[in-house]
């Protein structure tokens, strides 16, 4: 196919002007083209040159750079007064930030140049011994983003909350074209995320096969029960509960004499869910449990025991008594990377024996369930999404954008043009939206973990969401 090279006011936004003298159809117009007098050249894409560096801990280094397209140019008019039309014309495309839409030559794909504003450098014959003035040349130079886009790409998957399911809380992105990672854009407009207070993780894992990961969840029926201190409670499973996945979990019932903490404590042995060379990183440890009975409401502690690491964890007085808690951040394998520099085979995580200690903060009876454990991917990017006192209205749609990392609500969809209302309601975002690498991506979707009644999550939660992403080049498609 024959190059292409246009101003359009947005990625496949509004067309502007041609660059490819076809707009008159009678030989008036502008073209890209080398032409004596400006040393013009061919067209040109310099390499990038980095302005700053920024650090992030949820993403790491952050290149801001920009580059330079230079196009040779030449106006073609019917008399000089048509000539100069076509000249404004183009001044007037560029004068505000503009998009090229190039097609290389014989090429197929299109990429997409955001631009800075810029003047372009006419030649201005004032007089001519050769005629009227009909044919001038120019150069259009402009710095642009570091990276050519592509079209957006959109995936809409249903996302289940239950992990008794093989796909609980997954939605894979694969696929993904270019040559850079690309920021995700997070919309949705279900009344089943959106019509009830919600606190979210969603993260992602790239590298590798990200599928390969498997399941990382353990119910709490499955792992080993045991109990301890001066007044041991007892440890059991129990099935009939529709409240938990399965129907099934462990419980603590702490006996009335407990004087609080480790004096009355129930272990649960978490068996090893990770496996395989894609396994090592840094994961996200979450456990969902109840309160009942006299421990209704009241504080207690959940110890993560991951050898040779230990964190307590507070399960806060007040609130929803049954809640997804989030128990801090696992690196596996522990210590150093799973490395070493001889030509050995190299070694895949092994997973240290996790422990969860529950106890009750203070003295007393009570009773603590838990429905399952789980280690969710955390070290490609990860944050949480809360929405709080919030009920959409019809054609409401929620959005989390990559780009800035802000969360907002729009009156119609925001991938159609729909309008911005702001952060009303308390929509908040922690954290770094995750990165969609080229080829396959997968993200979880993790809810349950707010603290209002309004904010539980049954297994049996399902709902619609939709991840966006434009295709990024460090060279043109």
């Amino acid at each position: 196919m024959t190059a292409l090279i246009d101003v359009y006011d947005g990625l496949d936004g509004a067309f502007v002007v041609n660059l490819n003298r076809r707009g008159a159809g009678d030989g008036r117009g502008v073209m890209v083209g080398p032409r004596s007098g400006l040393d013009l050249g061919k067209v040109a894409l310099p390499d990038l040159q980095a302005d700053s560096v920024v650090w992030s801990p949820m993403t790491g280094p952050e290149h801001l750079a920009s580059r330079t397209v230079t196009l040779p140019l030449v106006a073609f008019g019917s008399d000089p007064d048509d000539l100069a039309a076509w000249t404004r014309a183009v001044n007037t495309a560029v004068a505000k930030p503009f998009w090229l839409k190039i097609r290389r030559h014989a090429a197929t794909g299109v990429a997409w140049l955001r631009c800075w504003p810029t003047a372009p450098q006419w030649e201005s014959q004032i007089t001519s011994v050769d005629g009227p003035g009909t044919i001038q040349a120019g150069k259009l130079t402009a710095r642009t983003d570091p990276y050519a886009y592509g079209s957006r790409v959109d995936v809409t998957t249903t996302v289940t909350q239950d992990p008794a399911s093989s796909s609980a809380w997954v939605m894979d992105v694969v696929g993904v074209s270019g040559d850079a990672p690309t920021p995700a854009i997070i919309s949705s407009s279900d009344g089943a995320l959106l019509g009830v207070d919600h606190a979210m993780l969603i993260s992602v894992r790239s590298r590798g096969n990200p599928a390969s990961i498997g399941q990382l969840a353990t119910q709490g029926e499955a792992c080993y029960l045991s109990a301890g201190g001066p007044h041991a409670p007892t440890v059991v499973t129990f099935t009939g509960n529709t409240d938990f996945s399965g129907g099934a979990g462990a419980r603590v019932t702490f006996p009335s004499g407990n004087t609080g903490l480790f004096n009355s404590y129930g272990g649960l042995a978490v068996p090893q869910v990770l496996t395989g060379s894609e396994s090592p990183g840094t994961y996200r440890a979450l456990v969902r449990v109840r309160r009942s009975g006299a421990s209704a409401g009241l504080e207690h502690t959940i110890r993560i025991a991951a050898n040779p690491m230990f964190r307590d964890v507070l399960f806060t007085a007040g609130g929803n008594n049954t809640r997804v808690i989030d128990l801090g951040l696992i690196q596996l394998p522990t210590g150093q990377p799973a490395w070493h520099a001889s030509p050995l085979p190299q070694p895949w995580a092994w997973q240290p024996p996790i422990t969860l200690f529950l106890m009750r903060s203070s003295s007393g009876a009570g009773t603590l369930d838990v429905d399952w454990f789980a280690l969710i991917p955390s070290d490609e990017g990860a944050g949480l999404s809360q929405i709080d006192t919030r009920l959409p209205n019809p054609g409401e749609w929620w959005m989390v954008d990559g780009y800035d990392h802000v969360p907002r609500l729009f009156w119609g969809s925001p991938l159609a043009g729909g309008i911005a209302v702001g952060q009303r309601g308390g929509t908040r975002f922690v954290g770094g939206v995750p990165m969609l690498r080229p080829g396959a991506n997968r993200l979880w979707f993790v809810g349950g973990l707010g603290a209002t009644s309004a904010a539980l999550w049954p297994p049996t939660k399902q709902f619609s969401v939709t991840v966006s992403h434009f295709p990024r080049y460090r060279w043109l498609a």
